[in-house]
Formats: C-alpha cells, structure tokens, sequence
C-alpha cells in the first residue's frame, strides 16, 4: 500500500504512476480520503502460527 498526498488532480496522479504499476505487475486502486496519522484500530482477532 502506497499513501500519497498531492494537492493535483486524480488523473494526473494516476498517468504519473501507472507506469511503474503495470511494469511491476501490480493493481492501481485510487482511493480518496483524509489522512490521520498513527491511527491504530486494536484488533478483536488475533491469528497465531505454531509449527
């Protein structure tokens, strides 16, 4: 997951990146919001591995 804040509009943000995404094999999914920074949701679920 990338983060990036920029004050230009969505397409132009979207033809910047799309070229290392599709290089690299990866999905480009834009989402807008208002970022918070260090928001941390404590889980009711928690997985453990025991080999």
């Amino acid at each position: 997951m990338l983060m990036v804040q920029s004050e230009g509009r969505e397409k132009a943000l979207r033809d910047l990146l799309i070229l290392v995404i599709e290089s690299l094999g990866l999905h480009l999914h834009l989402d807008s919001n208002k970022g918070e920074l260090h928001r941390h949701i404590d889980l009711d679920l928690r997985v453990a591995y025991r080999r």
